[in-house]
């Protein structure tokens, strides 16, 4: 499968309107967004030699841009946003010590993917993910597709390129499942669900050696965000990184938002 990767700044707005131009001839274009009615969390797990933490966040959202949903091989754009200081342990006092002391979340309040590149995807005989791997090129209504995507990772304060190798993508035309989750903005809906692993001594989170072995450097990361194409721009969202000063991928061009529409 051909690579596709976000391009730089200086083209985004070039691709914005490549894209647009292609819904406007029949291709299956679409801008997802994750809104308030959407079930999405996001959960941590640390396992350390004496204690095991996890804790979770609903607040997360998410927004993509798909030239051509049979075709993932070039304009696609996506970008998470999780918010740090709402991550819960089931434990007042710990989520306090995560915040200030750890994450700092004052001074860095969200962590945040990016999309750069899709290597690969493929379905899989089993609806678990294991069994044979067939490679595709885009979505099936219905049918689960998982892809190895590399990205960019910023958390407090540093960025790092990352490959995730746990991702999977479920595309769904706009009925039961759809309402189901979004109700009132109901569109095409996709389910994006996975896992990353993050090294916390990579992005400069210190852990004093009080809590070394009750606090992992490893932690995993898993996640389950749900988007539709029948949610509007939301300016009080997190905007999507990346693109130029005043433009965001929540309130496209107004030559893109006919084209692309919902």
């Amino acid at each position: 499968m051909r690579s596709s990767r976000i391009l730089s700044r200086a083209t985004l707005l070039a691709t914005m309107a490549a894209v647009a131009v292609g819904a406007a001839t029949g291709a299956h274009a679409a801008t997802f967004r994750s809104g308030e009615n959407a079930r999405n969390e996001v959960q941590f797990r640390s396992k350390a030699p004496l204690e095991t933490i996890t804790g979770k966040t609903s607040k997360a959202w998410a927004t993509a841009m798909v030239g051509d949903l049979h075709d993932l091989s070039e304009h696609v754009m996506a970008s998470i946003t999780v918010d740090l200081a709402s991550l819960d342990t089931d434990i007042a006092l710990r989520d306090q010590h995560m915040r200030d002391q750890y994450l700092e979340t004052e001074k860095h309040p969200n962590a945040v993917f990016t999309l750069d590149e899709v290597v690969s995807a493929y379905t899989t005989s089993e609806a678990d993910g294991q069994g044979a791997r067939t490679e595709v090129d885009g979505l099936k209504a219905g049918v689960e597709t998982h892809l190895v995507a590399k990205g960019t990772l910023e958390l407090h304060g540093e960025k790092r390129d990352i490959t995730v190798d746990d991702l999977s993508i479920t595309y769904y035309a706009q009925g039961d499942e759809s309402k189901a989750v979004f109700r009132g903005d109901d569109g095409d809906m996709l389910i994006v669900s996975g896992s990353i692993g993050v090294k916390l001594s990579d992005y400069s989170i210190k852990r004093p050696q009080f809590v070394l072995l009750k606090l992992a450097d490893d932690v995993k990361v898993s996640f389950s965000i749900a988007l539709s194409s029948g949610v509007a721009a939301q300016m009080h969202l997190p905007p999507f990184i990346g693109l130029p000063p005043r433009q965001s991928l929540t309130t496209p061009p107004a030559a893109c938002t006919s084209a692309i529409g919902a």
